[in-house]
């Protein structure tokens, strides 16, 4: 694969990174070049999957790429259409039953660029599933770019023969970890742009280069070099103290309401006693974060949890504690949880040692 970066024209919200020296970023190439295959409506790279947490800005940076795209182009006749979570399934079954599926295709085939946020996950006996098939093959065959966002659990899991991740891997498949350089430039840019002509450029790669896991970090540490400028009209060279995040306090019900928000499910849900299958889970691994990274009692737990007994709690504790060293899954859900509260995972317990 050619992985040469092509400049990007003067007159784009990229100028600080044109004068930044190359490499000096610390970001790999790829990023780049996928962000100007979109930028550029280039399908050579089709599909572009991107893989990480969605708190690293991803479908923000497609966006800004789309924006620069319109821009080259002088026009905003660019058409992109975006399905959301189960919104593609949904969609396909309700044409199906319609007896639609025709028209849905031909609608889908008009725009030039089709972006899947986050999409859940297919089934290989899902009509949805054998239906995204048969469009990223005919987006081989038009000028269309078909662009996918996933959390890494969905890529990680065993895949040998599944048609569907064979497909996405043929494209540009790459794993971000934190918010893109771009991204970050041009929210940068938005801010400070009253002061960046008196800010030094070598200040600003040294911010752009630091590694900040989520794009709510990134949006807090501009905030507050903007509030140095207002206040004092200087940047401050020590970069520790915009990058710094002030560590909240693991309450109980912080945490579960962080396991709420990472898992897509209500707090009210995860306190009520539906036996639902997904629900036990995520209330396990509340269950398991609340003990592993508090002093809460099982039955404090318990009661938090809707009044349940602390022998549930404490079964429901083990089964999560077994499962870590054999479930892939489990952990990568454990580590975004403890990622969004910004604090480590505890280690996998030995039960050689017990």
């Amino acid at each position: 694969m050619n992985t040469a970066v092509i400049d990007l024209s003067a007159n784009s919200h990229d100028f600080l990174i044109s004068e930044v020296p190359n490499g000096l970023l610390g970001e790999s190439s790829l990023v780049d070049l996928a962000f100007q295959a979109i930028s550029r409506i280039d399908t050579q790279y089709s599909p572009i999957v991107l893989v990480g947490d969605q708190e690293t800005g991803l479908c923000r940076w497609i966006n800004l790429a789309i924006s620069l795209a319109k821009s080259l182009k002088s026009q905003n006749s660019i058409s992109t259409f975006t399905f959301r979570g189960r919104e593609f399934s949904q969609s396909v079954n309700h044409a199906v039953t319609t007896k639609s599926l025709g028209e849905f295709r031909e609608r889908l085939d008009d725009h030039q660029i089709i972006i899947f946020e986050y999409p859940s996950q297919l089934k290989v006996n899902q009509t949805a599933y054998t239906e995204l098939i048969a469009m990223i093959d005919r987006a081989r065959t038009t000028d269309q770019l078909i662009i996918v966002t996933m959390e890494a659990s969905l890529i990680d899991q065993e895949s040998k023969g599944d048609p569907l991740l064979s497909r996405l891997s043929d494209g540009l498949l790459l794993k971000i970890a934190q918010p893109p350089v771009r991204l970050k430039a041009s929210y940068l840019t938005e801010r400070l742009a009253v002061w960046l002509p008196d800010v030094d450029t070598k200040l600003i790669a040294q911010i752009l280069q630091r590694p900040i896991a989520t794009w709510s970090q990134w949006k807090r540490c501009i905030e507050k070099i903007e509030a140095d400028l207002m206040t004092t009209g200087h940047w401050s060279a020590d970069l520790e103290a915009y990058l710094t995040e002030e560590v909240e306090v693991l309450e109980p019900k912080l945490i579960g309401q962080h396991v709420s928000r990472i898992g897509k499910i209500k707090w009210s849900d995860l306190k009520g006693h539906s036996r639902r299958q997904s629900l036990v889970r995520m209330r396990g691994v509340c269950i398991y974060l609340i003990r592993e990274l508090t002093s809460t009692s099982f039955e404090s737990i318990g009661n938090l949890l809707g009044n349940r007994d602390h022998s549930t709690i404490i079964h429901a504790y083990r089964k999560i504690e077994s499962s870590r060293h054999n479930d892939i899954e489990l952990e990568t859900l454990l580590e975004d949880v403890c990622r969004s509260l910004k604090t480590s995972l505890p280690n996998k317990p030995n039960f050689e040692e017990v």
